[in-house]
């Protein structure tokens, strides 16, 4: 394994030996000297070598890939004119459209064709997409298999020069562990495979084992340390508050950020689950925070447009669940807000990742109820998090935010209690809750955080859940 340190010199991409037309397109975009993980794994890729690389989001990874399966693409020739050459397997639609869209960039000028399919579009749409010239293919594993099991697509790939497997980490996070090892088994053994990912957690070896030859070179640019799990100039604080008054005190932090930006503020806040999030961006609303909430219950076609705009914006919030909380890169985040424990400490690490990117500053910060404390500190312990200290805008918002939440749909917040209810159901040994405990924690926040005037009547599906 070779350990990248910090200091390394870094190449510039007129140092490598790669096509005029790709150097040219490389330098309209405005990049000049490669990041740290473009530098420590651009050489061994562009021999040809098989390569799993670790490092932090926002580093340059898409590049990093990306460039030398473009060089192969653009000095060798399909075996026949239907071949899929090259495949990039990524785990969420979003990070799909990104790495196809920036692929696109490096392509331009050249008869090479880039593709990408995804979940929750049309599969008619898909078919003509694939219709013809295919050199370079951006897919879900769970789109991909589908056209490989019904459309025929599998004899396309039979000549296959490279696979890329991106966020390798979140792709088993997604469940797609059985389909990658299906995908794989389908394509040739004498290709080019490559995995980048910003943590390597132990059962990605042995779909890495699968998918790469023995022997590949293993390239570390993050190191073991527990301050290198998270972006280095982000600064990193926690806060705990009663549960009602959470959602008012984010709000808060929000507008402050946003003031002090001075219409050049960005940020993200991650909620728990889609229904939560879809409540926390309508109280931001009444609260006077404008925002878009993106969430897996927004048609594609809506996640699409808002995470473009959020993308292009010099200021802007976005309210999401972890649909958008990996791969993306939304350049110019300043501030990342978390509301509640999040599930792993992995999960922490990528949601911070969206702010500190680019070799630029950010804040992270973690809002808990009171009592997700104790186990939530105990999973983030060595991460350099600092308690925030309270202030009396904290409480002068717990009211406005209660007053403001009911002014929220009420179907809306009987849905968000709905959503608290399943969510915390899976984490009540965590707690130490029996379900009595469970519910009564729930119906407090019913009452409190959602001002709704009773506690809702479960659908009979979630108490089927529960």
């Amino acid at each position: 394994m070779l350990l990248v340190e910090p200091d390394q010199q870094l190449l510039t991409f007129a140092d490598l030996d790669i096509s005029a037309g790709l150097r040219q397109n490389i330098a309209a975009l405005g990049h000049r000297t490669a990041t740290l993980v473009q530098t420590a794994s651009l050489p061994a890729l562009l021999a040809g070598e098989d390569v799993v690389a670790k490092a932090r989001t926002g580093t340059g990874k898409t590049l990093a890939f990306l460039i030398p399966t473009i060089e192969r693409l653009m000095i060798s020739e399909a075996a026949s004119p239907d071949q899929i050459r090259a495949l990039v397997l990524s785990p969420t639609r979003e990070l799909a459209a990104q790495i196809a869209e920036a692929a696109e960039s490096l392509v331009a000028g050249s008869p090479i064709r880039v593709v990408c399919v995804f979940g929750g579009t049309s599969m008619t749409k898909d078919r003509r997409l694939l219709a013809g010239r295919v050199d370079l293919l951006v897919a879900t594993p769970g789109r991909l298999w589908d056209h490989m099991e019904n459309e025929r697509l599998t004899p396309r790939l039979r000549t296959l020069q490279t696979l890329i497997l991106d966020e390798g980490d979140r792709l088993l996070d997604q469940g797609f562990s059985k389909q990658i090892g299906d995908i794989v088994r389908c394509l040739p053994p004498k290709r080019q495979s490559l995995c980048f990912s910003a943590t390597m957690p132990p059962e990605l070896s042995s779909v890495l084992g699968r998918a790469l030859r023995p022997g590949h070179r293993v390239i570390d640019c993050v190191g073991s340390a527990a301050q290198s799990e998270t972006a280095s100039l982000v600064s990193q604080q926690v806060f705990c508050a009663e549960m009602s008054a959470v959602p008012g005190i984010a709000a808060v932090v929000v507008r402050e950020e946003l003031k002090a930006a001075a219409g050049r503020g960005k940020v993200v806040v991650f909620c728990p689950t889609a229904n939560q999030a879809q409540f926390v961006s309508e109280l931001f609303d009444t609260m006077g925070v404008r925002n878009a909430p993106l969430h897996s219950r927004k048609s594609q076609a809506y996640r699409t447009r808002v995470s473009n705009e959020f993308r292009d914006q010099k200021q802007g919030v976005l309210v999401a669940s972890d649909v958008a909380a990996r791969g993306v890169d939304y350049p110019d985040v300043s501030l990342v807000v978390q509301m509640g424990a999040p599930d792993t400490r992995e999960q922490y690490v990528h949601r911070t990742g969206r702010t500190g990117r680019a070799g630029k500053t950010g804040k992270a910060l973690l809002l808990l109820n009171d009592w997700e404390e104790r186990a939530t500190m105990k999973m983030l312990a060595g991460l350099p998090i600092e308690k925030r200290r309270t202030s009396g805008a904290d409480a002068a918002a717990q009211q406005e935010a209660c007053e403001a939440a009911g002014r929220v749909d009420e179907d809306c917040r009987a849905k968000a209690y709905q959503a608290w209810l399943g969510y915390y159901n899976q984490k009540m040994r965590i707690f130490g809750w029996d379900k009595a405990a469970l519910v009564a924690t729930a119906n407090e926040f019913a009452l409190g955080a959602l001002a709704l005037p009773e506690v809702p009547t479960l659908e009979a599906k979630t108490i089927k859940k529960n």
